[in-house]
């Protein structure tokens, strides 16, 4: 589902070039399917994206056959650049802002000088600056500090909007949220008899009711 929403990609490609079709759930509950065309994959972009009330369930893929030796050779050149290239030995979440146009984040982060530049454990890293890393116990906080520390510095050497080409998901959102949409999946996945919470209560996530959907549940019943 992640990779479809963000149209993840590299080397050139996304999932634009071999998505066929996206099942998803729409906002009245309604399972349909989308061709990739209605899907408007775009860089690191998509319908998804534009429209958040809409849930990816399914994606329909068209792979083109190849010569095995010459697939497991890619495969390992590219494992062998990204080691080269890339912080993988620490923890990160890949690269953290999108390309701006005929231009590279990194290569902007590193201009302005952030190159190792931290925030608690969470750091830019000297292998990739457009990669943050753990080096320790990061925050999510300091992470996104660090994040809005890079945008307002590049803004400012270079007049450049740097875009995120990741997702936080919570930031902001009240901790009773979590925890009750936690509570409520876990009752809901195991057949559990016991009102941990009101599922109507102001807290109950869209998210959650898509859930209960594709159980087979009521969104709107409050007795299980």
């Amino acid at each position: 589902g992640g990779a479809v929403y963000m149209n993840a990609g590299a080397y050139k490609s996304d999932m634009g070039y071999i998505v066929k079709s996206v099942k998803v759930l729409t906002p009245r509950y309604e399972i349909v399917e989308m061709s990739n065309a209605l899907m408007n994959f775009h860089y690191r972009t998509s319908f998804l994206q534009t429209h958040k009330d809409y849930i990816c369930l399914e994606a329909t893929l068209v792979l083109k056959k190849s010569n095995p030796d010459e697939i497991m050779q890619l495969i390992e050149d590219r494992r062998i650049r990204r080691f080269e290239s890339q912080p993988l030995e620490y923890p990160s979440a890949g690269s953290v802002f999108r390309n701006p146009e005929n231009d590279y984040a990194g290569r902007l982060i590193e201009e302005a000088g952030l190159k190792g530049y931290n925030v608690g454990d969470a750091e830019v890293s000297q292998k990739h600056a457009n990669f943050i890393i753990n080096t320790g116990n990061a925050k999510g906080s300091e992470i996104k500090e660090l994040i809005l520390k890079i945008q307002k510095t590049v803004k400012e050497k270079f007049g450049v909007k740097t875009v995120l080409g990741v997702s936080n998901i919570s930031f902001g959102l009240p901790e009773r949220e979590i925890v009750n949409t936690a509570f409520l999946t876990l009752a809901l996945e195991n057949g559990l008899d016991l009102p941990i919470i009101n599922p109507n209560a102001k807290c109950m996530s869209d998210a959650v009711r898509a859930f209960k959907v594709l159980r087979g549940f009521d969104p709107d019943c409050t007795n299980y």
